[in-house]
């Protein structure tokens, strides 16, 4: 008996993956695992139209809290009504899909991402090849392109990030009220009643130009039309954008699918708002002026750019008045070989390489309130960095 058992158990294991399987098939309501949403069951992308009535009365009354009602009732009174009520959809991961009061759209992001994934790959590598150079090139013409390569890298890649970030961070939310563009740390709030059409750019009649400076994923800025208001670009692409019109302003942008927000767009204009909600504009540079509100958090962020000048000034004051310095000591306690004194700018670039590192990330971390303190102690870290590399600058010049 045990051996027939022993013998059978690969076929008790398939009946139990299949059991498992008609389980997470059947049980559309809740994920396997909530907290994976992709392992959602597949009936979940099933409209209501396509369930079996048993499944319908279950779900329906489940989620209004009705006891009283009939499966055949149930069924026939939710597939009878067009848009049920929305009372219904109060669990969001329900089968049953809600009424469309908000459509969510993303720009196309493939050609964005590879972009600025090449980019700061390519600026990376010639900045840490810059650095290599420095540390080997002496005092002439060459070394001010290895500085100049490398002021670039330091210069352009935290932008590159950024601008990275906010195409990943990017969004288009229609809903009654109004339209909510998200672009990074840009945010924007145009009320409906405030907007007075949409439109395709090859709809118009005066052509778009759009902004001067861009690159895939970031069409981003101002520009004015030859007649009327300035036009704000926040797109991912220069073809198939849409214009949003509001009396003294135009929003350029440029949702995936244009016939899908624009049907939703009229959908929702068809609905009418429930209410009215302000105009809301919050640009990136709004982060920058909290910091300067903040005192503390001024005060740290100024200490360590005033140590990181200090820095790279003291080092030009010493490069042309010693030919030689020694950077470090042997085991015995001995100075290292004497090198040319063009190597003592290492150390500001290095310098200003945390302190650069070291605001970004604080920029992301200050603009929660449970993270500000981690904010503060990157800054702070970087006033230990500068003060450390003071300390290394006056023992290499004693």
């Amino acid at each position: 008996m045990q051996s027939q058992i022993e013998s059978d158990s690969p076929v008790y294991l398939v009946y139990l993956v299949y059991l498992v399987y008609l389980v997470y098939l059947v049980y559309p309501v809740y994920p396997v695992y909530p907290i994976y949403p992709s392992l959602r069951s597949p009936l979940a992308h099933l409209p209501l139209a396509h369930l079996p009535p048993a499944t319908c009365h279950m779900q329906t009354c489940k989620l209004a809290n009705l006891h009283t009602c009939t499966p055949a009732t149930c069924y026939l009174q939710t597939h009878s009504t067009p848009n049920p009520p929305v009372s219904q959809y109060t669990n969001p991961h329900s089968i049953i899909p809600p009424m469309e009061n908000t459509y969510t759209f993303h720009p196309p992001r493939r050609m964005g991402t590879l972009f600025h994934h090449l980019s700061i790959t390519l600026l990376t590598s010639a900045g840490l090849w810059g650095i290599w150079q420095i540390s080997q090139a002496q005092v002439g013409p060459q070394l001010l392109l290895y500085l100049f390569t490398l002021l670039i890298a330091l210069f352009t890649i935290p932008f590159l990030i950024y601008r990275y970030y906010a195409l990943r961070n990017s969004s288009y939310t229609l809903t009654r009220e109004g339209i909510h563009i998200h672009w990074g740390w840009r945010n924007e709030t145009i009320p409906m009643n405030t907007i007075h059409w949409v439109h395709p750019t090859d709809d118009l009649e005066t052509p778009l130009r759009p902004p001067r400076i861009r690159w895939p994923g970031a069409i981003i800025g101002k520009r004015k039309f030859t007649r009327g208001p300035s036009v704000e670009f926040m797109a991912s692409r220069q073809k198939d954008l849409l214009v949003l019109a509001t009396a003294n302003h135009y929003y350029a942008i440029s949702p995936k699918n244009v016939n899908q927000f624009l049907a939703a767009f009229h959908n929702l204009t068809e609905l009418g708002s429930l209410h009215n909600i302000p105009h809301e504009s919050t640009h990136s540079t709004a982060l920058l002026s909290q910091i300067w509100q903040e005192k503390p958090a001024f005060y740290t962020v100024m200490a360590g750019l005033m140590l990181n000048f200090s820095l790279l000034i003291w080092a030009l004051f010493i490069i042309p008045n010693r030919s030689q310095i020694s950077l470090g000591f042997t085991p015995q306690g001995l100075p290292h070989a004497p090198l040319d004194s063009v190597r003592l700018i290492l150390l500001p670039i290095l310098n200003t390489l945390s302190f650069l590192t070291n605001f970004i990330l604080g920029l992301f971390l200050f603009r929660s309130a449970q993270n500000k303190l981690l904010s503060y102690l990157l800054w702070g870290s970087s006033i230990l960095v500068a003060l450390i590399l003071h300390t290394g600058v006056y023992f290499i010049t004693k």
